[in-house]
């Protein structure tokens, strides 16, 4: 986790097969099936945010995961409120609105209690930014086909819940607002 503690149990999910983590948090993958030439990793724990994680086939070396528990952190929100009220949360300066009678459950039908909502703000100047970014090396294709990495100015996880666990989600006509800060370390790049 973020405080270096591992992480016994977590579920490692890759094509056609699913491990866990042992008890100092280690894994190993051998032979897996894959399409393409890169793998695509889903971590998941109970009462933390999944992470995915993706490189390439041929890279064989260790990879370092850092998974964040819902709660309250330097990281992480966790907030109760009325689906018809929405809310405004800041996590050290990204902002999400979601706004009143704005969500729906997984049918689609309007939600109206409340609501358990946890958010995960990474930074890219936090020490732990690379570990705890979603996606691995970023890897994009250019309209040419070159590949590329991208350079992030932050990300963001929003995950909302029903008074039962299940999952809810923006109406549709009902966006949500996320602002974030740009970090002083990227400010030349933002105004290019």
């Amino acid at each position: 986790d973020e405080y270096g503690t591992p992480l016994p149990g977590v579920s490692v999910n890759l094509a056609d097969k699913v491990i866990y983590t042992d008890e100092e948090g280690h894994f190993s993958l051998s032979n897996p099936v894959v399409s393409g030439n890169r793998y695509v990793i889903k971590f998941e724990k109970e009462d933390y945010f999944d992470f995915l994680y993706s490189k390439e086939v041929d890279d064989t070396t260790g990879v370092l995961i850092v998974m964040s528990r819902y709660g309250n952190s330097d990281y992480t929100r966790q907030v109760r409120f009325s689906a018809m009220d929405g809310v405004t949360v800041n996590v050290r300066g990204m902002i999400v609105d979601i706004p009143g009678e704005g969500l729906v459950r997984e049918d689609g039908s309007l939600y109206e209690g409340e609501v358990l909502m946890n958010v995960l703000y990474l930074n890219p100047e936090e020490k732990n930014f690379r570990q705890m970014m979603p996606g691995g090396d970023l890897l994009a294709i250019r309209s040419n086909q070159d590949t590329t990495s991208l350079i992030s100015y932050g990300m963001v996880n929003v995950i909302m819940k029903d008074d039962k666990g299940g999952k809810l989600q923006l109406r549709e006509g009902a966006p949500a607002e996320l602002s974030y800060p740009i970090p002083p370390s990227l400010l030349s790049i933002a105004k290019d």
